[in-house]
Parts: C-alpha cells; sequence; structure tokens
C-alpha cells in the first residue's frame, strides 16, 4: 500500500503543481524507485499512470551548457559538474533541492569540462524550475553559479564559471619587538573548504595549504595574545605582529569625511529637490521616499514639507510622521523637550509614546532633561 500511496500523491501534486512537475520531475522521482515497485505502481494504479509515463517520456526538458575557467581566464579541463534543482519530492508535498541524474546509461549526476573547461548537460533538466551548477576540480575551491530560472525553450541555458585555486601561504608571526613567537595557531576561515590550522615553529614560521588565490583574511591567536586578523591581497608572504593582553594597545581612529557636513547635506539636497520635482502630477505617494531621505538629516523639515502634500491614504502620511518623529528622538533634529514631547504624544498608541519619550529623554543633555 506504501507504493500506491506514494504514486497517488505524486498524481495528486501533480494536477495541482506546474507541467514540469507532471512531466520531467515526476518522471525523475519514479524512476528512483525499484523496478519491482514500479511495476506494482503501474499494475495497481491502471491506465491513468501509464499515460501520464508517457507524457513524461515526451515532455520537453531543457539544456544546461556552460565554461570553467580560473582565475586567469584559463579553461579549467575535466572538473566534475553538477546540477542541482528545487524540485517537489517523493511525496509531493514539499519542494527541495534535488540533484539532475543525466542519461550516461548509469544513472550519474556528474559531468567532466573538456579540454576548453565547456561542458553540456543532457536534454534531461526540468524547465520551468531553479538550477544550480556546481563544479569540483582537483587543487581549486568549489564554485557555485546562481540559480537559474530554466526556460522551455530550445536553446541551452549558458553559465560561465571562475574557479579560484588553493595555494600555500607561507608566513610568520613576531612580537612587537621584531622577536618570533613559537605555538601561535594561524588560520582561515570563510571560503575554504575547510578550517585548517597551522602552528608557528621556533623561528615563527607556518605553512598553510588550502587557502584560496585572491583577497582572503588570516588570524593569528595564542593564549596570552590579543588575536590578530590580516588581509591578503597579493602574493607576498605575510608578517603578522601580536601583542600581549596586557600591552597597551593604539586607539583606533576614524577617517575624515569625504566632503564636510554641510556639502553633504548640500548633495544630497539637490537630489531630493529634483525627485520632488519629477514626482507625477496626481501622484503624492512618489513623493514619500523623497521626503523620508530628507528626514534623515532634517525630520522638522520633512514634516513641515508633509503637511502640504494631500496624500490619497491616511496610513502613508502617518508613516512618514512616525519615521520623522523616531529621527527627532535619534537627534537628528535640535528641538526643544516641549517640541519634542508634543510631536511624540502626537502620533502612536501608549506604548509606543512612552517607549520614545524616554529614548528622546535619553539623548538629552543633563542640563536639557525635565
Amino acid at each position: 500500500m506504501t507504493e500506491i500511496c506514494r504514486a497517488r500523491r505524486l498524481m495528486s501534486s501533480a494536477e495541482r503543481l506546474p507541467s514540469f512537475f507532471c512531466h520531467a520531475s515526476f518522471c525523475q522521482q519514479l524512476k528512483r524507485l525499484p523496478m519491482r515497485q514500479i511495476t506494482r505502481i503501474i499494475l495497481r494504479c491502471g491506465l491513468c499512470l501509464i499515460i501520464l509515463l508517457i507524457a513524461s517520456s515526451t515532455a520537453s526538458a531543457a539544456v544546461i551548457a556552460g565554461r570553467v575557467v580560473d582565475g586567469d581566464g584559463k579553461p579549467v579541463a575535466d572538473a566534475e559538474v553538477r546540477v542541482w534543482q528545487k524540485l517537489p519530492d517523493p511525496m509531493g508535498q514539499t519542494i527541495s533541492d534535488q540533484p539532475v541524474r543525466f542519461a550516461d546509461g548509469k544513472g550519474g549526476d556528474v559531468l567532466r569540462t573538456d579540454a576548453d573547461g565547456r561542458f553540456e548537460t543532457p536534454d534531461v533538466v526540468a524547465p520551468d524550475a531553479f538550477a544550480r551548477v556546481f563544479v569540483d576540480a582537483e587543487g581549486m575551491l568549489t564554485a557555485r553559479g546562481e540559480w537559474l530560472e530554466i526556460r522551455q525553450d530550445k536553446s541551452p541555458q549558458k553559465v560561465q564559471l571562475v574557479m579560484r585555486r588553493l595555494r600555500i601561504v607561507a608566513g610568520r608571526v613576531l612580537d612587537r619587538d621584531g622577536h618570533p613567537i613559537e605555538g601561535v595557531m594561524v588560520f582561515h576561515v570563510g571560503d575554504a573548504p575547510k578550517k585548517i590550522v597551522q602552528q608557528t615553529n621556533r623561528a615563527g614560521k607556518f605553512q598553510l595549504p588550502g587557502v584560496p588565490e585572491g583577497r582572503v583574511f588570516l588570524f593569528a591567536e595564542k593564549p596570552g595574545y590579543r588575536i590578530t586578523g590580516m588581509l591578503l591581497t597579493d602574493g607576498r608572504e605575510p608578517t603578522m605582529t601580536l601583542a600581549q593582553v596586557d600591552e597597551p594597545i593604539e586607539p583606533l581612529k576614524t577617517l575624515p569625511p569625504l566632503l564636510p557636513h554641510e556639502e553633504e547635506v548640500a548633495l544630497v539636497r539637490g537630489d531630493i529637490e529634483r525627485a520632488l520635482e519629477a514626482a507625477k502630477p496626481g501622484k503624492p505617494e512618489q513623493k514619500m521616499w523623497a521626503l523620508r531621505a530628507l528626514a534623515e538629516f532634517d525630520p522638522v523639515e520633512a514634516l513641515e514639507r508633509a503637511e502640504a502634500i494631500d496624500f490619497h491614504a491616511k496610513p502613508q502620511r502617518d508613516n512618514l510622521e512616525v519615521f520623522c518623529i523616531i529621527r527627532c528622538t535619534e537627534g537628528r533634529a535640535k528641538l526643544a523637550w516641549d517640541d519634542l514631547r508634543a510631536m511624540i504624544e502626537k502620533a502612536g498608541n501608549h506604548s509606543w509614546i512612552v517607549s520614545h519619550l524616554c529614548q528622546a529623554a535619553r539623548r538629552l543633555g543633563q542640563d536639557e532633561r525635565p
């Protein structure tokens, strides 16, 4: 009875889902069952399932073709290519990521790139579904393509994937006086296939394998020292400096702004005025986002200009008003306590009013507090 239930659920779900579920993906799910179970299902479920299987065998399927290259644009030959699709599970109740089985006589799910790094799947990819290509090659980081929306046409979906080679990074770890530190744990996390940790020797040197080429972060730590990170941008040997936990550290300094605040405001105001002028007549909602941008640095003016706009929907005006009030409580405008309190009490329910009154009071100076 289990096989019958599974078939009936697949068939009933096929009536409710898009056509590719009824055809290509349904056929893939059925092929995964043992032949004995398939025979039972056909004998017990009758002619309707046979018709469905015939339709599945003649259903249109899609093709994905692509090329795999390394960071220098050179082809990667003999790489393993796999395709996954978002398809219904065997019970037909949920959508899950499933590997595409290629018609290679063995039912495998792996293709290999040729000498030029190219590959092309057989026409077994279910249309009207999302697919994603994964590529593995020796000595390289796994490449993952974007999710593709497979179309119902005869032209192949074309993709190109760039693989990053794995390298060995050799470097040193020193203290602030330039002396090597032994026993420091150096590691890389993030894009690496797995976390790899190496210890420094007596000379403070280390060799860390499995690091992808390009921009990566290395970290070093040892008990009694502050953990340190370093960005690698080229192939030079990195030297990391560790400070002991009881050593004073230099305070971090922020970079000065590229423009003075007044010039930044002037630039933004110009964009806001152009956006307000470009709003179509009779479309006051198009001015909403320009006023929200204005409220980021002058919420009082944004409120005043909103009063002159006849919004079609009251909730839009209310949302803009609440947005401006929140910016006022964050200190974006210099308001006296009485004016700010009146503005907060004008909008919102009791709990909202209490919350923002407390926030506004915390931002006031000691001599300004009520």
